[in-house]
Parts: structure tokens; C-alpha cells; sequence
């Protein structure tokens, strides 16, 4: 019995002490709403107090926090556009299952006569003549959770037809074999946490972990064509390294030579597999997530159309809210003639800083349409909400969500030719020729979210090495234990209730 209470006492102390220091293997899950209507908040900041790290909620007010690395008494607070800070002791969230918030009036008394008395146009102004002050460059270390959904359906009435091919091994039933693997949906999910090192325009990242919901149906395909096409990549890859054999891609007066840069790692090759994991190339993902960065919170970037080029735009200057503790203005816009967006943005009337954008292609805009040679593509919607947060060094992009849908066809006959170079005409060796009328709608999201960052120096920077690779493991259904405490993105009802198939 003297073992059993000391046992036991041991047991308490323990966690009491992780309670005064930290939390230790805590997640805590809850959702935002409006105290009067119950409505969920969406995209709702999340911060701890005096450290630079936090969370998002998602588009359904849901949000997880890793508790971990939190003091029992930290602060955390939820800011949300219009509404009241609501600041709680870290103790106290696992009793909270829904966090209330209430709106915040905002009284003529409290707004600067100054400040109020601005027009749209000098609004914008000094949001340019101020950016390059209010956004860091410092060189910085970012932890950061990054999210990809993408979708891709396949018509039936697609057509891809094999009309010749004295290729070995590939023949009209091969081809047929492979359509008929094609599944209805491509669906791709990648989530992953990297870290982000960068020294002015130099950036580094390192793969922390990585998880994909991959339909089985497509990794049929892969090996499929691994299995079918195989010989002929290879066969096209070695063409690279011998002077006398090279492959050629025709269509109509069209044709340009197929090869690879020797310097390079083929992609075919860097995309192992087997049956738990995958890899790709580590420059991919990095490629994306600066792609995010620069397009949807950047001023340079030509989604920011509607601060950098106001005679394509109307604005109307609402109310002034709160935001943060913050007053800020709330400026919402549409497109003239020429112009792309519409939407809202959100400027501190302090520091003339964009705090939060929400923009979207208007309804009947497009963008890079053309159809040329039986090759077609538009960009259909362009969708963006980007939330910035004051860290030690100026303001950062904490959270991310980028959505675009495009349109792609294709209506030509193409041919891949093996030659052998002759002194006056070189000789054709195999030829494969293919009738194409295919159509696509591609649907993008991404979302990033910072979970935490720290300034560095460049010595930090170049000891820092970046992997080639990184594996992606193969999970059935979506679960944020997966990540084993670290705090993600609560994935939304639609992804919980997914599972691969």
C-alpha cells in the first residue's frame, strides 16, 4: 500500500511540474463562434502572447493548437475582424470546447480626425510609400505547415488514340490498357512541415515531415506505366548520352528535341515509391511555397493589382473596425473595365500596413486565354485570403489560402520519333503517332500557415543543408495525431471524412 501511494505521489508531482513549465504531448482542439448568433468565424488569428508562433482557424471555425511548448500560464489570444481580442490563460482551453467571441463597436471619437479624413487614393499611397519598412527582411527561420488539395477530372470523352507504333512493346492494346486505369478524379493531398530558412533572396528548406492522401487508383497508373512506358523513358534517357540517337517530338510543322539537363536529376527518377512512401524533390515543394509567398502577399505581385494600379479599380472606404486591438480601415473594391478583383482589404490606420486581404476574380474574368494550334488554356478563378502579424522585425505572412482553377485542351496529333544522325539525312528508327482531343479543369488550394519564427544570421543560413528529397508517407485517412503534436491546420469536415481509396 506504502509503494502504491508513493507510486502515486511520484505520478502527481510529475505533473505538476509539467503543468508549471510546459505542457508535455497536448493537442487541444475547439472552434470559434459569435457569441450572439453561434456562428463559426472563419480564418480566425490565433497567437500565442509574446512568442512568435500560433494558428489559424479554418473556413468552419475549427483550429488545433500543439500545447507542448506552452507555459501553463500563457496567454493566448484569438483576434478576428470586427469582434473583441478575447484573451485566455493556457490552463483554462481544455475546459473551453467553443471560444465565444462578441463585436466590437467602434465609436467616431476614437479615429484620429486626420486619419479619417483620408481618401482611398492616399490610403494606398502610403501602404506603397510604407511596405518596404513594414515587412521584414530580416533573415529568418519559419516553421510552417503546408497544405495542397488538388483535383483533376477525367471525361470520358477524352480521347487518346494510338494510330501507329513500331515501338517494341507498345502497341494499340498497351495504350488501351492504360485509359482504362484512368480513374474519374486525380486527387492529390499533400500536407507537410518544413523550415524555411532565408537570407535575402536566398532560401533553404528542410523537411520536417510529410503525409499524402493519394488515390490508390493512381499509384495503379504509375506502376502501370512504369511497367508499359518504362523501357521507352529510359531508352529516351540514355539517347541523351549518346551523340549519334536522339528522339524528337512532332506535331504538325512543330518539333523540338526530347532530352534532359545532364546536370540535372531526370523528375521521373526522383519520383520513387513504394507501398508506404514517396518522394519528390525538395526544390518542388520549396518552388510552391515561395510561389505563395511571392504571388498572393507581395506587393510586386501582379495579384495586387488593386493597390498598385487604382485607375483599374473602385474603392469605397468603410467603416473603420478593429482588428487586433488595431483600428484599421476596411476597403472594399471592384474592377473597372480592365481590372481582375474584387474584394476587401484591411489597412492599419497607425502604420499604413495591409493587415488581411480577401480577393477573387470578379464574375466573368479570365486571365492568360489563348487557343493557338489546337492548344487552349484559360485561368478561370483566382481566389486569395492572406492574414500578415507584427513579429520582432516587422510584419510576415502568417497564413496563406490560395485557391486557382484553369482550363487546359488540347485537339492535335502528335508523333515521337527515334533517329540516328547520318551525314545527310538522318535515319527514322521507330515512330509512335497519336491522335489527342482532351480537356481539362484543374482545381489548386494551397494554404501555409507559419507556425513559428525566428530571426538567424548567414551563418546559420549556410550551415543549413537542404535535402534533394522529400518522402511523403502514405496515410489511408486524415488525422491530426499524425503530426504528433505539432500544430496544423484542423482539416475541414469534407478532408476528416476522406478516406483513400
Amino acid at each position: 500500500m506504502l509503494k502504491l501511494f508513493v507510486s502515486f505521489l511520484l505520478f502527481v508531482l510529475a505533473n505538476c511540474l509539467n503543468a508549471g513549465l510546459s505542457y508535455s504531448q497536448i493537442t487541444y482542439s475547439g472552434v470559434i463562434q459569435d457569441e450572439q448568433t453561434k456562428e463559426p468565424l472563419p480564418f480566425t488569428n490565433i497567437r500565442i502572447v509574446n512568442k512568435a508562433s500560433g494558428t489559424v482557424s479554418n473556413i468552419e471555425g475549427y483550429f488545433v493548437l500543439n500545447l507542448q511548448a506552452t507555459a501553463f500560464h500563457d496567454t493566448i489570444e484569438f483576434s478576428y475582424l470586427g469582434y473583441k481580442n478575447v484573451k485566455l490563460i493556457a490552463s483554462k482551453l481544455e475546459s473551453l470546447p467553443v471560444i465565444y467571441m462578441s463585436p466590437a463597436p467602434v465609436f467616431l471619437g476614437e479615429v484620429l480626425v486626420g486619419s479619417k479624413d483620408l481618401s482611398t487614393e492616399e490610403i494606398l499611397k502610403l501602404v506603397r510609400k510604407n511596405f518596404l519598412v513594414n515587412y521584414s527582411s530580416t533573415p529568418q527561420k519559419q516553421r510552417i505547415f503546408y497544405h495542397r488539395f488538388e483535383k483533376v477530372p477525367f471525361k470520358k470523352e477524352n480521347r487518346f488514340i494510338l494510330k501507329k507504333s513500331d515501338v517494341p512493346g507498345i502497341n494499340k492494346k498497351t495504350i488501351e490498357n492504360l485509359l482504362r486505369k484512368i480513374p474519374a478524379d486525380f486527387i492529390g493531398i499533400q500536407d507537410a512541415v518544413v523550415d524555411l530558412y532565408n537570407v535575402k533572396e536566398h532560401y533553404k528548406l528542410v523537411p520536417i515531415k510529410g503525409i499524402s492522401l493519394e488515390e490508390t487508383s493512381q499509384q495503379d497508373l504509375l506502376n502501370e506505366i512504369e511497367n508499359k512506358l518504362g523501357g521507352l523513358i529510359e531508352d529516351i534517357e540514355r539517347s541523351n548520352s549518346d551523340p549519334f540517337i536522339y528522339y524528337k517530338f512532332r506535331t504538325g510543322i512543330l518539333s523540338h528535341k526530347l532530352e534532359n539537363d545532364s546536370e540535372k536529376e531526370s523528375p521521373w527518377k526522383s519520383f520513387k515509391q513504394d507501398s508506404l512512401n514517396y518522394t519528390v524533390q525538395t526544390d518542388l515543394v520549396k518552388g510552391e511555397i515561395l510561389y505563395l509567398l511571392n504571388e498572393y502577399a507581395n506587393i510586386e505581385s501582379k495579384n495586387w493589382e488593386f493597390i498598385n494600379q487604382e485607375n483599374k479599380y473602385t474603392y469605397v472606404k468603410e467603416d473603420v473596425q478593429y482588428l487586433n486591438d488595431e483600428l484599421i480601415y476596411k476597403i472594399a473594391f471592384k474592377p473597372k473595365k480592365n481590372g481582375l478583383f474584387e474584394g476587401f482589404m484591411y489597412v492599419s490606420t497607425s502604420t499604413y500596413a495591409v493587415l488581411q486581404l480577401d480577393f477573387a476574380y470578379a464574375i466573368d474574368k479570365q486571365t492568360e486565354r489563348f487557343e493557338l494550334f489546337g492548344i487552349g488554356h484559360s485561368m478561370n478563378l483566382k481566389q486569395g485570403r492572406v492574414i500578415f502579424e507584427k513579429g520582432s522585425s516587422g510584419y510576415y505572412a502568417k497564413y496563406i489560402y490560395a485557391k486557382q482553377n484553369e482550363s487546359i485542351s488540347v485537339d492535335r496529333n502528335f508523333s515521337i520519333i527515334k533517329k540516328q544522325k547520318r551525314f545527310l539525312f538522318d535515319k527514322e528508327l521507330n515512330e509512335m503517332k497519336f491522335e489527342t482531343q482532351i480537356s481539362l479543369e484543374l482545381e489548386n488550394i494551397w494554404e501555409i500557415l507559419v507556425l513559428n519564427q525566428e530571426n538567424i544570421n548567414s551563418d546559420q543560413y549556410n550551415k543549413t543543408f537542404q535535402p534533394p528529397n522529400i518522402k511523403f508517407k502514405k496515410e489511408l485517412a486524415y488525422s491530426t495525431e499524425v503530426w504528433e503534436n505539432n500544430t496544423v491546420l484542423a482539416p475541414v469536415t469534407e478532408l476528416k471524412r476522406y478516406k483513400r481509396k
